[in-house]
């Protein structure tokens, strides 16, 4: 039985949001909703498969779930998801312009180029600066040249504020960088484009994460797909299984470097644990533990951490869970947003929230699809084909609800938009400046 609802769920991702900016399909080549759809059939699905034909037992990264629970909790998941699905689609027809993939041409948009380039100069300065005067460590590079754990590194980037507000920078800008640099624009310019892409992988790694470095490249490439729409469907076919190859070859070399030298059977262990069940370890944890504090919506307030000390409903699940006394010794337990949002509503009206995060969720999607619109100048074709990708690899469901129940992470987008038009038209206008007026970029 759950099985058949697990199913239904999974085809009412296909039928319903199969023309949208959300949507996957080879056949229809829209890879547009690559990254919605990788977060779902590879953290969401698999997990709820393993957890009900395994059990709990056989996986180390899930705490204090009672196996009575799986079942139940995995359809409440389903529910929640399927009206997630109804109303991205219901909204997908509201703002049409920019949420339903259409057959128009790419064409070169000249203006992506501009971008990307003041990407990679701003990228640049932040580097140098935060290298030079705010004690930053480039941890992959480090953790290469001497040899010792990236993780080093990593704690010691943490350790201000300053350095935690520059890599959440290079995060965001690194995937917008990569789509960009896939786009038809480029075709003329491959020296340009694969030094860029050196350069991004520069900025990308340097906070020494997995994640950030593989979307990176993954974007580019799932870009190359949306570039080559016209390709035949079987090249796309081999060039998926390469980039998968590739991918999970850079997830064992950082493995590696992480763990030195981990063994290949650690690795599989690791893998199936880390990837497919550690994301939604959350959400069964807490459908079993039932954690209630309304305080946990103050951590939904932008920037409310910068004046007072907010609860982290996140951060409180790992301690409660792994039994943890110092919580400056770990992170944050990853789960569906559905987690987080009944510790202050309560599983019963779960079904709100869906609706409630699923519109705050889409309408952040189009804002800053019309931002980079007006601002940057991007085609309509761009917009809405290419930089959806880049958004949906930042935007994750898995990570909690209050990056979006009062916007807190668009907004901080917005903030990130706006230092780089800021260093956009400054480059513009010295362009223009040295060049005596005549308009150049």
């Amino acid at each position: 039985m759950i099985y058949v609802v697990i199913l239904i769920t999974i085809l009412s991702y296909f039928l319903l949001l199969k023309k949208t900016i959300f949507g996957f399909s080879v056949m229809k080549k829209n890879f547009t909703g690559f990254f919605f759809f990788l977060k779902l059939f590879v953290f969401v699905f698999p997990a709820m498969i393993l957890l009900n034909y395994y059990g709990i037992d056989e996986f180390y990264v899930i705490y204090k779930v009672r196996p009575s629970d799986v079942e139940y909790s995995t359809i409440i998941i389903c529910i929640c998801l399927f009206i997630m699905f109804i109303f991205i689609a219901l909204l997908s027809y509201v703002f049409n312009d920019f949420l339903l993939v259409k057959n128009t041409s790419l064409g070169s948009d000249i203006q992506a180029l501009y971008l990307a380039r003041s990407i990679l100069i701003s990228n640049l300065c932040i580097l140098v600066i935060i290298l030079l005067f705010f004690g930053g460590v480039h941890s992959l590079l480090d953790s290469i040249m001497h040899s010792e754990s990236i993780s080093k590194g990593r704690y010691s980037n943490s350790s201000k504020f300053s350095l935690r507000l520059a890599v959440h920078y290079f995060f965001f800008t690194c995937p917008l960088l990569a789509i960009l640099l896939a786009t038809p624009v480029y075709d003329k310019l491959k020296r340009e484009r694969y030094l860029s892409i050196f350069l991004g992988f520069i900025f990308v790694s340097f906070y020494g994460s997995k994640a950030p470095i593989i979307t990176f490249f993954l974007v580019y490439i799932i870009g190359r797909f949306i570039s080559k729409n016209k390709q035949r469907l079987y090249k796309h076919v081999i060039a998926a299984v390469v980039a998968c190859a590739l991918t999970l070859l850079g997830v064992y070399v950082l493995f590696n470097l992480q763990y030195d030298k981990g063994e290949l059977s650690l690795f599989y262990k690791y893998f199936i644990n880390r990837v497919f069940v550690a994301q939604m370890a959350g959400i069964y944890e807490q459908l079993s533990l039932n954690i209630n504090n309304s305080d946990y919506l103050y951590h939904a307030i932008p920037f409310a951490s910068l004046f007072t000390e907010t609860p982290n409903f996140q951060k409180d699940l790992m301690m409660i869970t792994e039994d943890r006394v110092d919580p400056s010794t770990i992170g944050i337990k990853n789960s569906l947003f559905l987690s987080e949002a009944s510790s202050y509503l309560g599983v019963k009206l779960s079904w709100v929230f869906s609706i409630i995060y699923t519109f705050n969720f889409v309408v952040s999607v189009v804002l800053i699809q019309y931002f980079m619109y007006r601002v940057f100048c991007l085609s309509r074709s761009t917009v809405v084909r290419f930089i959806p990708l880049a958004l949906l690899s930042y935007f994750s469901i898995v990570g909690g609800s209050s990056d979006f129940l009062f916007f807190k992470l668009p907004v901080l987008i917005l903030l990130f938009l706006i230092c780089l038009a800021i260093a956009h038209y400054a480059r513009r206008n010295f362009l223009l400046m040295f060049q005596g007026g005549k308009r150049t970029n």
